[in-house]
């Protein structure tokens, strides 16, 4: 017996943010020990965006604190990597949002259980 993904189409159209949100996503790897990431392109999603509780926010490790961090619920693919990992190519999404720049942290792997992706985004400063 197969068992298909919750479908939660009228969800996301009915609570999804009015306006596409911009992405831009990033590829990085380590050049003489410094991480560097350049631009692998801008896109827009529909996301539903929910405000990550402050309990959550204290529990990321110190260097990774945040005044603020983001909730999104989409069915786009956004990326997020682990820059301890020396020499590999990694990607990376920061989601645009009331005039601040998210870094997406972490997924809550929700696809294959339904049909949309849920991801973790820290404010993040340039």
């Amino acid at each position: 017996m197969s068992i298909l993904p919750m479908n939660f189409d009228a969800v996301l159209a009915a609570f999804q943010h009015p306006a596409l949100l911009p992405c831009t996503d990033t590829i990085g790897s380590y050049v003489d020990g410094q991480w560097q990431e350049e631009d692998a392109g801008n896109r827009e999603i529909k996301a539903i965006v929910l405000a990550m509780p402050v309990a959550k926010l204290e529990f990321y490790k110190e260097g990774d604190a945040s005044a603020a961090g983001i909730i999104l619920h989409t069915k786009n693919t956004l990326y997020f990597s682990d820059i301890d990992n020396a020499g590999q190519e990694q990607r990376q999404s920061y989601i645009e949002y009331q005039g601040y720049r998210f870094r997406v942290v972490g997924t809550g792997f929700m696809l294959g259980n339904s049909n949309f992706n849920c991801y973790e985004a820290l404010r993040f400063f340039r």
